[in-house]
């Protein structure tokens, strides 16, 4: 869902994580790569899915996510593309 949050809103998300989450806590994240629009635009224009909102990924960029999570005070654990490079998977932890 990050992925849908408006850019503007973005960077309170790390915050909020890192201000609720236990000194030992970690953030697992996955989001989709930008190629991932491009082929729901394909299906929806052939009606191979619907309800995609391709809208409300607002542009997202995955290489957004490392800076704003350790701006916020986290330290990533992995980073791995998966489902063929289509999806991204974030672990973080508290830098404390």
């Amino acid at each position: 869902m990050f992925e849908k949050c408006p850019k503007t809103n973005k960077p309170a998300w790390p915050s909020a994580c890192h201000r609720l989450l236990a000194d030992d806590g970690c953030v697992v994240l996955t989001v989709p790569s930008p190629r991932v629009d491009a082929i729901l635009a394909v299906l929806r224009f052939f009606r191979l899915v619907d309800g995609m909102m391709l809208e409300e990924h607002h542009g997202f960029d995955p290489g957004e996510v490392m800076p704003l999570f350790e701006s916020a005070g986290f330290r990533l654990v992995t980073h791995k593309k998966f489902q063929f490079g289509l999806n991204n998977l974030f672990v973080f932890t508290k830098n404390d």
